[in-house]
């Protein structure tokens, strides 16, 4: 080995130049250690808008608790939610994670999507109708987000 690629021992005694895996790994830029901690921050990112969206349908169901089809519509989408939320924590804790590049740039859609709707049920309009369609349209295209994005992982 040369002097100048000795790279595990740059200093040191220059007997030993090998470099070990988990060092080359990290020479290359793809550290496994890394690569693990960045899939179980989107894992946990994707947790956290799945739990999010189960809340917001919590307080629509709350919110048409007088309308029974339609507060039992948003119970039981909220406890679909709920699952997506336990799955995802199931597999990031028992680090059974599929190696996708997941898109950020849609979680932040999704989260921007959360927020309107967050907006539009903590903000009661005069006319019921016209908040639940549009919580409708804006949970299911946010539902669609993390749905699609949900099957890549």
């Amino acid at each position: 080995m040369r002097l100048d690629n000795n790279l595990a021992m740059r200093h040191g005694d220059r007997k030993h130049g090998f470099l070990t895996e988990r060092q080359f790994l990290r020479f290359a830029g793809q550290s496994r250690e890394d690569t693990m901690a960045k899939r179980d921050a989107t894992y946990a990112r994707f947790e956290a808008l799945e739990e999010r969206l189960a809340h917001c349908y919590f307080l629509l169901h709350e919110r048409f608790i007088k309308n029974p089809p339609l507060a039992k519509f948003w119970a039981e989408a909220a406890m679909e939610e709920l699952q997506h939320f336990s799955i995802l924590r199931f597999c990031r804790e028992r680090g059974v994670m599929a190696e996708v590049d997941v898109d950020l740039e849609a979680a932040n859609n999704v989260e921007e999507l959360l927020d309107t709707v967050k907006s539009i049920v903590a903000e009661p309009s005069s006319d019921p109708r016209s908040q639940n369609h549009s919580a409708v349209s804006l949970c299911s295209r946010a539902h669609g987000s993390t749905c699609g994005k949900q099957s890549a992982l």
